[in-house]
């Protein structure tokens, strides 16, 4: 029996769902995210080419996780999938943590394969709050037009103050994760601001925290890295956590900023 204790959470929703009227569209795809600590710490530097399952994680076929046997394979439609599409699906741990990324129903594994937590899924409705009205920010004159959408929602029944932030962006700085940010405030930074418009610096004012029940600023870590294409950059992950010590209705009407490398924004949006 290994020693890995995996605790956290994995969310999943239908890709296209219209959060307006709760229309789970047509698709066929899910988009997974996760929050857990207790993974192997090496599944971000070990080499697991070749290796079966290594740092993955899988939806089964089965709904009890009492043994193997009951567990099952792996869930997908085989009628209509010709590839298991689980098998590319794995999670990079940063200390034994890991967020963002895809799962469901699942086995955590470690990167020899072997399985180390299994949980069942089920569906557990939440709000959520979107920035997706992106403008160049104010006196901004640089070449990234920003697009694409950040959520927030809450991260699990007991994380009060703690929301998830879920991205998916376009016209971001390509040179984040890749330029020396060392010391340089608000770098490749995604910040909510206590304003409720975008037209002015002094509109969309400082960061916005709960500052009497929090002195750290949670937003100094909230950093995108970048996957720069031909003519084009982009950028996602899910659920990253943030402890603003607010509720997701002191959050509507907030205004959310993009920053470049050089921590000079670049985007901002309302947030509702």
């Amino acid at each position: 029996m290994g020693t890995l204790r995996a605790s956290g959470s994995v969310n999943f929703k239908a890709e296209g769902w219209d959060d307006d009227d709760n229309d789970e569209g047509s698709s066929y795809t899910q988009i997974m995210s996760y929050s857990l600590s207790g993974l192997d710490p090496t599944c971000s530097t070990a080499a697991v080419a070749g290796v079966e399952n290594a740092c993955g994680f899988h939806l089964h076929e089965g709904q009890d996780c009492s043994n193997a046997t009951l567990v099952g394979g792996h869930f997908y439609n085989l009628a209509t999938v010709a590839d298991d599409p689980w098998a590319n699906i794995a999670y990079r741990a940063m200390g034994g943590k890991a967020v963002a990324g895809v799962s469901v129903a699942t086995g955590l594994l470690i990167n020899r394969g072997d399985r180390v937590a299994c949980s069942p899924v089920r569906v557990v409705p939440q709000p959520i709050l979107r920035a997706d009205a992106y403008v160049r920010f104010p006196f901004y004159d640089g070449p990234y037009v920003t697009t694409g959408s950040v959520v927030f929602d809450k991260l699990g029944k007991k994380a009060d103050g703690v929301q998830g932030l879920s991205y998916n962006l376009s016209g971001i700085d390509p040179t984040c994760g890749q330029a020396d940010i060392m010391g340089v405030a608000d770098a490749c930074g995604i910040t909510l601001h206590v304003g409720t418009d975008c037209s002015t610096v002094s509109r969309i004012g400082g960061y916005y925290w709960n500052q009497a029940t929090s002195r750290v600023n949670p937003w100094i870590n909230v950093m995108y890295t970048a996957f720069a294409h031909l003519i084009h950059a982009d950028t996602s992950a899910v659920a990253v956590p943030v402890q603003t010590c607010l509720t997701l209705q002191d959050l509507t009407g907030r205004v959310l900023v993009i920053h470049d490398a050089k921590g000079a924004g670049i985007a901002c949006s309302p947030i509702q």
